[in-house]
């Protein structure tokens, strides 16, 4: 369940769309959605019979096939490594977009920092489904960001990933919204600290109501470290 829906269909088949014109890409899409029917078949028989006779030209019920058996040889160790990072940097990309509210539809150019020189290797031709999956106009892999280039920063594992503001007026009125934000959260911070501070109040109430200004306090200060670095960034 958990490979069909977050490993084939969240990840595999938006590969694919960007490659649907590669036979390879459709022939294991093609592949593996067999072998998955195999194997779900013992627990949803009437589904997986019915689209099986749609993909399958053979006279065949999915019944009467042979239940898959493992095979070492379809087993790739280190493309499997090699798309985990890939995956890994495009969640890290799309979460840094997501938290600084840029439009998910627009095209920016991408830069992305290595920390070694191997994994460089491995993303270069992997770039075009990283652009394809996180709106990337272009993505340039380089050593160092230029510090004239300002925007938004990522971070996951040995890479860094900046998203730039090519803008100065779009810059300024960014870091205007950033500081309002970082106010908000002062304030928040402020109270939360001052109401863990009184001791009748944490002496009287319940472990959980603690437990809650305990989080809120904690998450306003960890959304405070992140603004702060983003503001440094774009400034």
């Amino acid at each position: 369940y958990h490979f069909f829906w977050h490993e084939y269909c969240d990840w595999y088949l938006e590969f694919s769309k960007n490659d649907i014109n590669n036979s390879g890409s459709r022939n294991v899409l093609l592949y593996s959605l067999k072998t998955m029917l195999k194997l779900m078949h013992p627990f949803i028989p009437y589904i997986t019979e019915e689209i099986f006779q749609k993909i399958d030209s053979g006279e065949n019920l999915l019944l009467q096939t042979k239940y898959p058996e493992f095979k070492g040889k379809l087993v790739f160790i280190e493309e499997y490594n090699n798309v985990e990072l890939l995956k890994k940097i495009i969640m890290e990309t799309r979460k840094t977009r997501t938290e600084n509210g840029l439009d998910p539809n627009l095209r920016i150019k991408t830069y992305l920092k290595y920390g070694i020189e191997k994994e460089k290797q491995v993303m270069l031709p992997l770039l075009q489904y990283y652009n394809f999956l996180t709106k990337a106009d272009e993505t340039e892999i380089i050593e160092d960001f230029d510090s004239s280039i300002k925007g938004f920063r990522g971070v996951v594992q040995k890479w860094e990933i900046l998203l730039p503001i090519d803008n100065e007026e779009k810059l300024k009125d960014e870091i205007k919204r950033l500081s309002k934000e970082l106010a908000k959260l002062d304030s928040i911070i402020e109270k939360n600290e001052t109401k863990l501070g009184q001791a009748d109040f944490v002496k009287k109430a319940p472990e959980n109501v603690i437990a809650k200004f305990k989080t809120t306090l904690q998450d306003s200060i960890d959304k405070k470290n992140k603004i702060v670095k983003t503001i440094s960034d774009l400034s």
